[in-house]
C-alpha cells in the first residue's frame, strides 16, 4: 500500500513538483469546522435502513458457505467451452 501523504496544498506543491512523472490520486478531506459534513438525522438513517431492507432478498438458504457446492460451481465452469456465448448469430 502506498503511504498516505496529507497536506495543505501549499504545502504538498513542492512534493508534487519533485515528482512530476508519478501519478497522484487526491482526496480532499474534510475540513473542520463548517466545511465539515454534518451527521446524518435519525429520520436520514431510517430512510436509509428502510431502503436496504427494501433491496435484502432472502432466498431461504444459506449461498457460498459450503466448499462442495462452491467447487461444484468452479468445475462446471471450467469444463464449460462457453460456445453459446461465442456461437455467431444467424441473422447477423
Amino acid at each position: 500500500m502506498a503511504d498516505v501523504i496529507e497536506g495543505t496544498g501549499e504545502e504538498l506543491e513542492a512534493y508534487l513538483k519533485r515528482q512530476p512523472k508519478q501519478r497522484f490520486r487526491l482526496i480532499p478531506l474534510a475540513s473542520e469546522g463548517k466545511d465539515r459534513a454534518a451527521e446524518p438525522s435519525e429520520e436520514e438513517i431510517a430512510q436509509a435502513d428502510a431502503q436496504l431492507e427494501a433491496a435484502i432478498v432472502s432466498l431461504g438458504y444459506a449461498t457460498g458457505t459450503d466448499n462442495e457446492s462452491l467447487d461444484a460451481d468452479i468445475a462446471r465452469e471450467y469444463a464449460d467451452d462457453h460456445a453459446h456465448v461465442y456461437a455467431k448469430d444467424d441473422a447477423g
